[in-house]
């Protein structure tokens, strides 16, 4: 008995794991039939579709394979395209009743039985083609992936369709080989390279199998930007609010895309500032800094503490004459031949001494004071640059961008 629930529950393993397969398969040539049908290579579009119904048979890759022949029969009149798109019409309509794109589907239908009595094919409808021996290239880019899932496929304009912002170049075996196209070639092992303009080559060895058709799907990851911050040495730099380091620095590898670059010292306004980076791209960024209201002022408090310190250095100077002229006034006092006058100017004296004593005692600790506020103005003066950021701003002389935040 246990070993036919074990037998079982591997069944259901299998079959689920066979079916993520198929899809994830399906999925694969949708995606490269959709962007083959943007692209308006209406022929291959509809190859991969077909695969893509081979895989998962839902009628909305039915429809878009429909749609796929229609357009091809416009500009390659062959009776195939239009019978087989008869077949997959009428696979849509017959589970789609309501809905979706229904009407789109009636409509085509109806078109293509028309050109069916024109051409002598009603009541003949083409099977799908025998499989071949081919291989085609699909190119997704990790930075642009589409999320979108298998539905039915949007229709495109009459005119031309607008070439790609990224031009891929496939190769196979180092033969130039079409995206998202599927071509004969032989089976067995085949190197498959795919490359563009800012993103990193990739490659990968796959085994065709006689008879089968197969569709590499590749992913391109972008290559960085580098970006070189001219500031001055020390200041703190940080890239979209993520400590970048201490300049000077070298070229800072970014992802491509808008960057906030903050940058900030002691004693120097947060300065910030927004670059837009391409794929691969070296720029430099030039970000001077301005001394803070505080660093402006520090000076100033120290060259006042100077002045009061040489004050107190002359008060000091002048105490200590004056403290010596009445020291001597004293000594002649004490021997008892002192004068009148000299006993005034000896209290002149003593009161030059304690005036000038209390004078170098006040502009001391004034300067004392003083120079303490000047290195705590220079020491901790260290503004934040959180919350900087750039807002664009617009009037009726121009634009421009402001700089704001907490500092």
């Amino acid at each position: 008995m246990a070993g036919a629930v074990r037998a079982v529950a591997l069944a259901i393993v299998l079959v689920s794991a066979t079916a993520a397969a198929d899809r994830g398969a399906a999925e694969r040539y949708f995606r490269a039939g959709e962007r083959a049908y943007h692209a308006q290579d209406f022929e291959s579009a509809a190859q991969e579709f077909e695969l893509a119904y081979q895989q998962l048979d839902l009628p909305e890759i039915a429809f878009s394979a429909a749609q796929a022949y229609r357009r091809q029969f416009r500009v390659d009149p062959q009776p195939r395209y239009v019978q087989r798109a008869i077949a997959l019409y009428q696979v849509y309509l017959k589970h789609v009743k309501t809905g979706g794109r229904v009407a789109d589907a009636a409509d085509g239908l109806g078109e293509m039985e028309r050109e069916a009595d024109k051409l002598g094919l009603a009541g003949r409808l083409a099977g799908e083609e025998g499989a071949q021996t081919s291989i085609g290239v699909s190119v997704l880019f990790a930075d642009a992936l589409d999320a979108s899932r298998i539905g039915a496929i949007r229709d495109v304009d009459e005119a031309a369709h607008a070439a790609p912002a990224v031009t891929v170049t496939a190769t196979i075996d180092g033969q130039p080989w079409p995206v998202d196209k599927l071509e004969a070639t032989d089976a067995g092992e085949h190197l498959v390279r795919a490359e563009a303009p800012g993103y990193q080559p990739q490659e990968t060895a796959v085994k065709v199998v006689a008879g089968l058709p197969d569709l590499v799907e590749l992913t391109l990851q972008p290559l960085p930007a580098h970006l070189v911050v001219n500031t001055e040495a020390g200041a703190r730099i940080s890239i979209d609010g993520r400590a970048a380091g201490i300049a000077p620095l070298a070229a800072i590898g970014v992802a491509s895309g808008r960057h906030l670059v903050v940058v900030t010292a002691r004693g120097r306004v947060a300065a910030g500032d927004e670059i837009e980076l391409e794929r691969a791209q070296t720029a430099q960024l030039a970000m001077p800094l301005e001394p803070t209201r505080r660093r402006r002022a520090v000076p100033w408090v120290a060259g006042s503490a100077i002045v009061l310190g040489a004050a107190s250095i002359a008060a000091t100077v002048g105490a200590l004459y004056w403290n010596h002229e009445a020291r001597d006034l004293w000594d002649a006092i004490g021997n008892g031949n002192a004068t009148l006058g000299q006993l005034r100017t000896y209290d002149d004296d003593r009161d030059h001494r304690d005036f000038t004593r209390d004078a170098a005692l006040a502009t001391g600790g004034l300067a004392l004071g003083v120079g303490l506020a000047a290195a705590w103005l220079y020491y901790f003066d260290a503004p934040s640059g959180e919350g900087v950021h750039v807002r664009p701003v617009a009037g009726p002389g121009g634009a421009g961008a402001l700089i704001s935040g907490r500092f």
